[in-house]
Order: C-alpha cells, then sequence, then structure tokens
C-alpha cells in the first residue's frame, strides 16, 4: 500500500441524532417441566432492541414460573444503555402452560434423577414430557472427540437406571428433530451417547422399531411407530459404502456403513438416524473425531453428494448446536392385572400430575365386567390442565371352577306294578356355584323290582359358564310285604358236652310268603347247661325282599349225665398251736361236669401233731342236676415254723499273730423254739487283720424237726500294736523351676506292720535352691489301723541344670546398612541369681545378606548352654524423592532442556545415592504449559523411588511481522459528513513465530478497531500479533483524515457489501448503477453497471477498492479477496 494514497469520495451527509435505547417486546410461550416449574431470560421476551449508541443491557422483572402462573402473565423488560445507562422498557405476555401428562401412582415415566426435557422439546414434542435428560451436549466445531465426549450435563452416573425409551433431540439453529425409539444397548448408557475412540468406543450398526419422530424441518416424514429405523454409531473410522444389507439402502441412501477390516481408528467418527424405509436420513452428526476440522450436521436427508452429510464440514455455519439424550422408563403404562371368576369391577387408579391437584381417571368400560375372558381397560387421567395419559389394565375373568355338585340318598318304594321313578331335585342336597347353576340332571331315574336294594346314579351339575361336576347317591328300592310264618314245640337232651343245636327247619310247620321266603331262622339254635328247661324260641321267615315275619316256639332242654370226680395230693402245715385244717376245695383237683358242680365235701378236714405224715381222706361232687360222683386223695402233714433265735454283739483283741476266734456260746443270746432246739452255730467265727472293726457275724438255730433260722450280731475286731520304722538317706536333683520334690516312699527302706501299712509321710517333701546341700527329714509310717512311729533321714540337694534363654528363638536383628552395636539377649536360670552373655560376634557387622551369630549364657553354678541369632543387613528402604517445580523457556528455535539437578531438591537415601535420572530432559512448542516429569533415584543397594514434578515450558518470544505485509501510513478522506470509517488493516498481515512448526494460532488484531469514526487529522493505527501463548509484538502506522476530500450526496450507511473478505460472489445491501474494481494504485480493474451482486471470481488475492456510484452520489469500500 502506498503512502498518501487519496481517494476522493462524494459521500451523502449522514445526521446522527442522539435518543434513548428502544425496548421491542415479543409474547412467548413457556412449558412448566416435570417439577411445576419454568425460568426464561430477558433475551426471551425482547423482540429486536436497540440503542443507536451501542450496546444495551437487558433485564426482566420477573424470570420464574411456577403452576400458580398457569396462563398469562404480564413481565416487563428493561432495555439499559451500555453507554449512557439510558433506559427504556415495554411488556410482553407470558404464558404459563403445563403439557406434562399425570402419572399413574407407582409408575414413573423419567428414570429417578433425572431433568425434564428441555424447554422448547416440552413446547414442540408432546411425548418430550415423558423423558428425562441423560446427556446434553453443546456441538462444537471442530469437535475433537478423540478422548472423550465433554457432555454439558451426564447423568449416566446415577444408579438404577434401565431405560426402556431412548430420543434424540438435535437443535440446529431454528431448527430442530425429535427420534425417540425402543433402547437398542441393552441398558448401556454409555452406549446410548455420542460415541468416542476412548471414551465410548461404540461400533454400531442397528435396526430399530417403533420409531416416533417429530420435526419442523419440511421434507422429513414424520410418523409414529415407524419400523424401518437404523442408528449407526461410529467411534472412529469407518467403510463409506453401503453393503445394501437393509432395507432402502443403497450407494445413493447409505444406511449400512461397516466397520473397515483394520478396525476403529480415531478421525471421524459417525452418529446417524435414518428412516431407512423410504431412504430418508433423518440427522447426522459426524466426523466429531477429525482435529482442526469442522462437524457434518444435518436435519433431514442432505442435498449434496452424501444424504448422510459425510464430510460436508458445515457445522460451523449453525450458531447454535445442542443434541439432547433422554431416556424414558416406557411411554405405555400397564397397570396390575386383575383375575377373577364371574365378575370384576376394578378400583379406580391414581396418577399424581406436576402441579398436583386433583387427577380424575376414567375409562369407557362398563362396570362390572362379566364376560369370560380378558377385556383390556383404558384408563384416562386427566389434570386440572385438561392434559391427560392412559394406562392399559387387563381384567381376565376364568371361571375354570367346576360347581359343587352335593347329593343325598334317598329311600323309594315299589308301587303295585313293581315300579318307582326319581327327579334330580329329589337327589340335589344345595348343590351350589360360584356363578350360578344352569342345569341338573340324574342317571339313571326309573327302578322296577330288579333294583330292590340300593342303586347308585349320578347327578350331575351344569353352571352358567359350562363347567361340570357330578357326584352320586345311593336311590334305596323297597318292598315291603312280610311272609307268614307258622312254628311248632320240641324236646332235646343236652350231650356229653352239655350243647345241642336245632335248625329252623325243625321248628317249621310250613311257613309261607307270596313272593317265596328266600330264608328261615331262629333266634337261639345253640343250648347248653344254662337252658335246662323250657326255652323260648323266635322263628323268622325272610322273603326275596328282606320282608321279615316272626313266629315263638318252646324248646325244652334235659341233662342226665352225671359229674367226674378228680382229687389231688396235698402237703399242709401245722400252725403255732400245732393245728391245720383243710377244705375240699384244696383237694379238689379240676372236678367237672358239663352242667356245673353244686357242691364238693371231703371225710376229715381237720389235723394235730399225731397227724404228722400221709393221711387219706375221700372227695364227694354233686352236679348241679343232682348227679353225684367220689374219688379219694392223701393229705401230708407237716411242722414248718422255725425257732426263733436271740444274738448279741461282742469286742475281740487281735493277737500278736494278727488272729483271734469265737464260739456260738459267745453270740446267743437265749434262743427259742416251741418244739424244742437242736444245735447252734456261728458264721464266721475265726478273725484276722483284714476284719479289723466291725464284723457281721450269722448265728444259726435248727429245731428238732429240721426247721433253721438266723440273726446277726456285730463282733467288732481291735489292733493296738505299731509298725517298725526303717529309713534310707538321698540324693535329689533340682528341676528347670528351681524345685525338687521328695516323696515318703523314696525314703522308706522296708517299714513293716502286721495289719500292714497306711500311709508314709515325711515332714519335707520340697526341696529348693536355698535347700543346696545335706537336709535331715522325719519319715512317719501309720499302719492300717492307725498306729505310728517314726525315723530320721539325710537327703543331699544338688543343681546340675544350665541356664535357659528367655526367648526360644532369638529375633531377627534387622538393618538397612549395618549393626554397630548388639544388646545381650537374657536367660533364666532355675536358681536365679546373675547370668552372664557373651557372644562370638565381630562388630560391626555390614555385610548384606544374614550373619548368624551365638550367644553363650552361664549361671552362677558354672551350668552354660547355647543360643544362636540371625544378624540380617537388607536395605529395603527406597531413596526419599524430593523434587522441585522448574520454569523453562523456549529458546528462538522453540527448544529447551532440563536436567535432573534442576528438578532435585534435596532427595536422601539411609545409605547413600547411587544415581538420579530423569523420564523427559528435552521440551518444545508442543509442551507449553504444565509438564509432568519423573525424577528416578536409585540408592548403592539398587533401591529406586520416584517422584513427580511439574516442568512449566514457557514461550516468551513475540511474534515477528513479515514486512513486506505490513501498511505504510496513508491518507484518506471522509466516509461520513464529518468522519472517516476506519477499516480493518490485519487481514493482510503476516507474521512468523518460533512455534510456527505445531500450528499455533497467532491473533492479529488492530487498534482502533475496524469502524471506529476517525475525525480530520492524524491517527496512529496499531496493529498486534499476539501468540496464543501471549507474547505481543506491536507495529504503529499513521492515518491522515483530510476533511477537504468529502462530499454530503451519498450515505455510506445505505450501502452493506459482504460477505467481506470473499472469495468471488459479493452481495450488495442495494442496487447500484455502476460498481467500479480499482486496485489499491487507483487503477480500473473491472466495472459492473446496474447489479446487486458482482463476482470478483477472477480477482487474484489482495486489498481493492470497490467505488459505487447511485443516483445520492459516490462512495468507496475497502475489499479483500481471498
Amino acid at each position: 500500500m502506498k503512502k498518501n494514497l487519496l481517494f476522493i469520495v462524494v459521500l451523502l451527509t449522514l445526521n446522527l441524532y442522539a435518543q434513548n435505547p428502544v425496548a421491542i417486546c415479543q409474547d412467548i410461550t413457556v412449558q412448566l417441566d416435570g417439577s411445576g416449574s419454568a425460568t426464561i431470560s430477558a433475551s426471551d421476551i425482547d423482540g429486536g432492541s436497540s440503542d443507536s449508541s451501542g450496546s444495551v443491557t437487558l433485564s426482566i422483572d420477573n424470570n420464574s414460573f411456577t403452576c400458580s402462573n398457569l396462563g398469562t402473565n404480564i413481565v416487563t423488560l428493561t432495555v439499559t444503555s451500555d453507554g449512557d445507562s439510558s433506559t427504556d422498557s415495554c411488556t410482553a405476555t407470558v404464558t404459563v402452560a403445563d403439557s406434562f401428562s399425570p402419572v399413574p401412582d407407582g409408575f414413573s415415566y423419567i428414570p429417578t434423577g433425572l431433568p425434564s426435557a428441555p424447554q422448547s422439546a416440552l413446547t414442540n414434542v408432546a411425548e418430550a414430557d415423558k423423558y428425562g435428560v441423560l446427556y446434553e451436549l453443546d456441538i462444537t466445531s471442530p469437535a475433537n472427540y478423540t478422548v472423550s465426549v465433554p457432555y454439558t450435563t451426564n447423568n449416566s452416573a446415577l444408579t438404577g437406571l434401565n431405560p426402556e425409551r431412548i430420543a434424540y433431540y438435535l437443535q440446529l439453529d431454528d431448527e430442530w428433530i425429535w427420534v425417540s425409539l425402543d433402547d437398542f444397548t441393552g441398558g448401556n448408557l454409555a452406549q446410548m451417547g455420542v460415541p468416542s475412540a476412548n471414551g465410548n468406543p461404540v461400533v454400531f450398526n442397528n435396526q430399530v422399531t417403533n420409531m416416533n419422530v417429530f420435526t419442523n424441518k419440511s421434507g422429513v416424514t414424520t410418523g409414529t411407530g415407524i419400523t424401518t429405523g437404523n442408528v449407526e454409531m461410529w467411534a472412529g473410522n469407518y467403510n463409506r459404502t453401503a453393503d445394501e444389507s437393509l432395507g432402502g439402502s443403497s450407494t445413493t441412501y447409505d444406511f449400512d456403513d461397516t466397520q473397515p477390516a483394520s478396525g476403529a481408528t480415531n478421525g471421524y467418527g459417525s452418529f446417524q438416524v435414518h428412516n431407512y424405509g423410504i431412504g430418508e436420513t433423518l440427522f447426522a452428526f459426524n466426523n466429531f473425531n477429525t482435529p482442526s476440522v469442522n462437524c457434518d450436521l444435518g436435519i433431514g436427508s442432505n442435498t449434496g453428494t452424501h444424504p448422510d452429510y459425510t464430510t460436508e464440514n458445515n457445522g460451523a455455519t449453525y450458531t447454535l448446536r445442542k443434541l439432547y439424550i433422554l431416556i424414558s422408563n416406557g411411554t405405555d403404562i400397564q397397570l396390575a392385572d386383575i383375575n377373577d371368576e364371574c365378575s370384576a369391577t376394578p378400583s379406580i387408579p391414581t396418577a399424581t400430575d406436576n402441579c398436583g391437584g386433583s387427577v380424575s381417571a376414567t375409562s369407557s368400560t362398563n362396570f362390572p365386567i362379566t364376560a369370560q375372558g380378558t377385556t383390556e381397560v383404558t384408563w384416562t387421567f386427566t389434570d386440572a390442565s385438561g392434559n391427560s395419559s392412559t394406562a392399559k389394565q387387563n381384567v381376565t375373568l376364568l371361571d375354570d371352577t367346576a360347581p359343587a355338585a352335593i347329593a343325598q340318598d334317598i329311600t323309594i318304594q315299589l308301587d303295585n306294578t313293581g315300579n318307582a321313578s326319581i327327579t334330580a331335585a329329589q337327589i340335589d342336597n344345595g348343590s351350589n356355584d360360584s356363578c350360578g347353576i344352569a342345569s341338573l340332571s340324574v342317571s339313571p331315574d326309573t327302578f322296577t323290582c330288579a333294583e330292590v336294594g340300593d342303586n347308585t346314579v349320578t347327578l350331575t351339575v351344569t353352571d352358567n359358564n359350562g363347567n361340570e361336576s357330578t357326584t352320586t347317591a345311593t336311590v334305596a328300592v323297597e318292598d315291603n310285604v312280610a311272609p307268614t310264618v307258622v312254628a311248632q314245640n320240641i324236646t332235646v337232651q343236652l350231650d356229653i358236652t352239655g350243647n345241642i343245636t336245632i335248625t329252623a327247619a325243625e321248628i317249621d310247620n310250613g311257613s309261607s310268603d307270596n313272593c317265596a321266603i328266600a330264608s328261615l331262622s331262629l333266634s337261639e339254635t345253640t343250648f347248653n347247661c344254662t337252658n335246662i328247661g323250657v326255652n323260648a324260641v323266635t322263628l323268622t321267615a325272610t322273603d326275596n325282599n328282606g320282608n321279615q315275619a316272626s313266629a315263638t316256639a318252646n324248646i325244652t332242654v334235659e341233662d342226665s349225665i352225671a359229674p367226674t370226680a378228680l382229687t389231688q395230693d396235698i402237703t399242709v402245715q401245722l400252725d403255732n398251736t400245732g393245728n391245720v385244717s383243710i377244705t375240699a376245695a384244696q383237694i379238689d383237683n379240676g372236678s367237672s361236669d358239663v352242667c356245673g358242680i353244686a357242691s364238693l365235701s371231703i371225710n376229715t378236714s381237720s389235723f394235730t401233731c399225731s397227724d404228722v405224715g400221709n393221711n387219706v381222706v375221700t372227695l364227694t361232687v354233686t352236679d348241679n342236676n343232682g348227679n353225684e360222683s367220689t374219688e379219694t386223695a392223701t393229705v401230708t402233714v407237716e411242722d414248718a415254723t422255725a425257732p426263733t433265735p436271740i444274738s448279741q454283739d461282742i469286742t475281740i483283741q487281735l493277737d500278736n499273730t494278727g488272729n483271734a476266734t469265737i464260739t456260738a456260746e459267745q453270740i446267743d443270746n437265749g434262743s427259742s423254739d416251741v418244739c424244742g432246739i437242736s444245735t447252734i452255730t456261728v458264721s464266721p467265727n475265726a478273725f484276722s487283720c483284714s476284719d479289723i472293726g466291725a464284723n457281721a457275724v450269722t448265728l444259726t438255730v435248727t429245731d428238732v424237726n429240721g426247721n433253721q433260722t438266723s440273726t446277726d450280731a456285730i463282733v467288732t475286731v481291735e489292733d493296738t500294736i505299731a509298725p517298725n520304722v526303717i529309713t534310707q538317706d538321698l540324693t535329689v536333683q533340682l528341676d528347670l523351676d528351681g524345685n525338687a520334690t521328695l516323696s515318703a516312699a523314696q525314703v522308706d527302706n522296708g517299714s513293716t506292720d502286721a495289719c500292714g501299712i497306711s500311709s508314709l509321710a515325711i515332714d519335707q517333701t520340697l526341696f529348693t535352691c536355698d535347700n543346696l546341700g545335706t537336709n535331715s527329714v522325719l519319715l512317719t509310717v501309720t499302719d492300717t489301723n492307725g498306729n505310728q512311729a517314726s525315723a530320721n533321714a539325710t537327703i543331699t540337694v544338688e543343681d546340675t541344670i544350665a541356664p535357659i534363654a528367655d526367648l526360644a528363638n532369638l529375633p531377627d536383628i534387622n538393618a538397612q546398612c549395618e549393626v554397630s552395636t548388639l544388646t545381650p539377649p537374657t536367660a533364666i536360670d532355675n536358681c536365679g541369681g546373675i547370668i552372664t552373655a557373651s557372644s562370638n560376634a565381630i562388630l560391626p557387622i555390614n555385610v548384606q545378606g544374614t550373619t548368624m551369630i551365638t550367644w553363650t549364657y552361664e549361671d552362677q553354678s558354672g551350668n552354660t548352654s547355647t543360643q544362636d541369632q540371625n544378624i540380617i543387613i537388607e536395605d529395603t528402604t527406597v531413596p526419599t524423592v524430593i523434587t522441585q517445580n522448574v520454569t523453562l523457556q523456549l529458546d528462538e528455535l522453540g527448544n529447551a532442556s532440563l536436567t535432573s539437578n534442576q528438578i532435585n531438591n534435596g532427595s536422601i537415601d539411609n545409605c547413600g545415592i547411587d544415581t538420579i535420572t530423569l523420564d523427559i530432559d528435552s521440551f518444545s512448542c508442543s509442551d507449553v504449559g504444565d509438564n509432568t516429569v519423573t525424577l528416578t533415584v536409585t540408592d548403592v543397594n539398587g533401591n529406586q523411588s520416584s517422584a513427580q514434578a511439574i516442568v512449566t515450558v514457557e514461550d516468551n518470544i513475540a511474534p515477528v511481522y513479515i514486512t513486506s505485509s505490513l501498511p505504510d501510513d496513508i491518507t484518506v478522506g471522509l466516509t461520513t459528513d464529518d468522519a472517516y470509517e476506519l477499516e480493518d488493516f490485519t487481514v493482510e498481515v503476516e507474521v512468523t513465530d518460533n512455534c510456527d512448526i505445531v500450528n499455533r494460532v497467532t491473533t492479529i488484531s488492530q487498534s482502533p478497531v475496524a469502524g471506529t469514526l476517525l475525525e480530520a487529522g492524524d491517527h496512529i493505527i496499531t496493529i498486534s500479533a499476539i501468540d496464543d501463548t501471549g507474547n505481543v509484538e506491536d507495529y504503529e502506522f499513521t492515518i491522515t483524515v483530510d476533511a477537504t476530500l468529502g462530499v454530503d450526496d451519498f450515505t455510506q450507511n445505505d450501502f452493506k457489501m459482504y460477505p467481506n473478505p470473499t472469495r468471488g460472489i459479493v452481495q450488495l445491501g442495494i442496487e447500484v448503477e455502476k460498481i467500479t474494481i480499482l486496485d489499491y494504485l487507483g487503477k480500473e480493474i473491472i466495472h459492473f453497471g446496474s447489479v446487486k451482486t458482482i463476482d470478483l471470481s477472477s480477482l487474484e488475492a489482495g486489498v481493492y477498492f470497490v467505488r459505487i456510484e447511485t443516483d445520492k452520489g459516490l462512495g468507496i469500500k475497502r475489499i479483500i479477496k481471498l
């Protein structure tokens, strides 16, 4: 650009007038969310408020609403000028609406913990109130989701989420689309979101059904229950050629891409939903894994090369790029089934509404339900705002219970013709069914003489729903005509057994029946001795039908047989008076008579001492009917009374041999017998030492008839002779506890006693270290009868036990580097005292590994013992690494280096440090910022430890301008009536930076900024180049505004030119008469006639000036061709 380049511009004067800001409001409608709340911002009701002097601040007097605000609400918008703080205000009507349907109790559309769908979704989509937000994503372009997806809302950490449906709500500026479908991930919350190669490397190409589509984008097919849905998710690259395995898919409508054989890698990424049945893309979000490249975005099928927006790179063309991923527990509610038999009237279910209040529940089904089978009841819940939801409930009536058939037995009489009939009602005994009985029947229902007796009939009960049940009953058919009976009297003799039997035929004397007699019977057919004399019997005749009749007859029974007499010999004992008597029963041995014995008698019944021996007696037997027999027996008389013994207790002394004897006379104390005593004896009569004390003896007395009896007496045997004591001297050894025990048996050397020794005792049994040497003890011997004697013995006490270490095993001594001192272990000795401990160790011990030393313990008696101990030198302590953070400056080449000494901040080790190293010691521009390095310290024994430090890499070298790209000082004319509107001079400025190699961004700015109005005079313009680490390099040049170069016949603001910079086509704000393009020297390059657009694509890249000619005058604008 040349200095002092002068452009003459003819401009129309524009008069500017200061004024207050203008507030413009617009009415809006907001939807309450699931909690009955809604919020708005000032921008929501702003309808284009402005201020001529610049920017404004918007505020409203109410931004939150609840169910109490349903309907219209007046909200005031205040517009405040950011320049002079002047204000203006207006009011808008905010209509608060509630579109949330009631939720049946016990069910939740929105999973617990999730927020409601966004306001715009609630406004646009009827079913949105049943979904909660799982993820919310503000899509950036470029996206660069290679590691993870930066959701602004991420509720995937909530527990208990198990949705049935997923919804995607995409907003691109004013366009939106809602797609909901059944869960296709198996409940995997991560796979419901946008894939990323590291965070969610999902690969999906799933057909989905039950898809609902709602959108405001024209050309997109909407609908519900769509069965031809397809979801494609690729975390990275994928094959872009359809394999055409899905219906409706082709190379044109590419709905079934596949992953390449090499697998998914970073570099692209795809998230698409299609309706492949009609060859339509519903929405696409691609290319979110390629760094620094705009993503692909679109709703509906793309009209370009790829209907699914592949490689479109159009993400940056949208200002609003919002994706919501929502989930629902399900939109179809099934209430609990009702099962019954005959009829059912369901309880009215309840529901809850976000605004509370009453919720009505209605159904078009008529109750009660009586139709068998399943009836689907639809309940409609309606809240106070008229929002409604529905739920289904199955009511199943199944009467599969058979009726209860209850029968009763009946009896019927045959009529004169021998016939009878019955009805089902006669047999029924209260059969019932919960749903009612339709009919009763019985079979058979007619009877004849052939059926006289019990007959089984079947009662069949059928209920109103066709269920059938049967039961049986007994019908007794009777014939009640009795036969005629004729009887006769007879006389009979008992046989030798005393019995006689007769038959009915002997009594019958011509009985008859009109239907013939089936049988004759007697009330009594057998007779015995109890029936002697006249007996009345009954003759009974039974006809073929069981009818009976009877008559009586007399039976005379006679007995003429004598009894059988049987006797037995007996022995009897005389009593204390010498007498005894007997009865006939004692002699009888089972005498018998078939009709019983009336009496027994004997000829002799009394005996005395003179009858001792055998005596013959005669037994006479008479039966009940006077018949008589006799028989003899022998009676033996005996004397069995024993004598009466009387004894007395005595005491005797053992002699020197330990023996003693007694006689019966010493024990007898006046024994007697009624018939005289023959002999008296005592047993035992000899005693020894084993009988010391009380001894029971038996005194036996025998009378003249050999009867004996005995009684007991106590003979007390005593011993008063002391034992003979003999001792011996002993030597004993103290044990581990310093004790020795001695028993009397050890001291005894054969002490004796005639009756045996009971115990041995000594006056001292325990010896300790205090008793070392000789000790006198006294042995006392006690015999078994308590007699005692004593004698002395000498006991010598000795100690031969070595010390015992306090620890069974000495603990290992562990050290990291060396052991220079040892603490002697301790030991105990049975006799205490001082115990010395010494070792064979040579100190210090510093050899890594295990060294065994031996300790020797010695007590005061000279007894010794040894014990080993391990000395383990093992350096297991890693060095203590101490780091410090450092800051490095990149050099002019973008490099910096680091040594371990810079990071080390005094690392130490107990045994000494060998080496210190770093994992990273060089840095470049890509490392600008904080970098983590690891410092590793190794000690002399090979132990290692590491710690991290932060190395802050700084780039303090400012960008460098390419001189040829900088503007020179220039002179310009006015572009308004009194000022020059400053252009953007940064577009051609080029800079370099020491870190350009990593494509880091250098920002070039201008001060004052483009569009600033400069008055006449000189103005310093500053170009600032700032790299992304904040290094700044400024360049200044001068613009001289010459007020003489402006005229008042064209208004610059009437003319708009965009885009600027441009690649070709330029739109003009108004139609102009002539457009001339000039180069920077003012040379005409090309011109156009009366147009609204111009094409500069043929020009080379650079800065040009556009001269505009209209009926209002001339104007010049600067334009940049890319």
